[in-house]
């Protein structure tokens, strides 16, 4: 009975997981990693990389930034693939409150690969 208890505990608190609760995740350094090249090109095809090299006047290259992905719940993943609008809605709030962190250009940004449902939190060191 404790084993199912405390996996039924696990379970519930993983899928109530909230924005504030992906937000807390940014705060751990040791999850960045070294940007890849296909993230690079895609937050360069989005326009960050321009926006900040306008801002900072100086040419970034991929060695400027570094990734990590949020842990998501089961819900918040299936919800990101199949495109179901209260994910949607709830990662565009997720996007608001992460900028409301910063002042422009942003030190962080959100890109995510709906076909995977992943989350990628992208930041520079500018």
């Amino acid at each position: 009975m404790y084993k199912f208890l405390k996996n039924f505990k696990k379970f519930s608190i993983n899928e109530n997981l909230d924005i504030d609760n992906y937000l807390d995740q940014l705060n751990d350094d040791t999850r960045y990693l070294s940007i890849t090249k296909k993230l690079y090109n895609e937050i360069e095809k989005e326009g960050w990389v321009e926006q900040l090299e306008d801002f900072y006047n100086k040419t970034l290259n991929k060695f400027n930034f570094k990734y990590m992905m949020l842990n998501l719940n089961n819900n918040d993943q299936k919800g990101l693939i199949e495109f179901n609008e209260d994910t949607i809605e709830k990662f565009n709030d997720f996007d608001i409150k992460l900028k409301s962190m910063d002042k422009y250009p942003f030190q962080k940004l959100d890109f995510i690969d709906y076909e995977k449902g992943i989350v990628y939190i992208i930041k520079h060191n500018i």
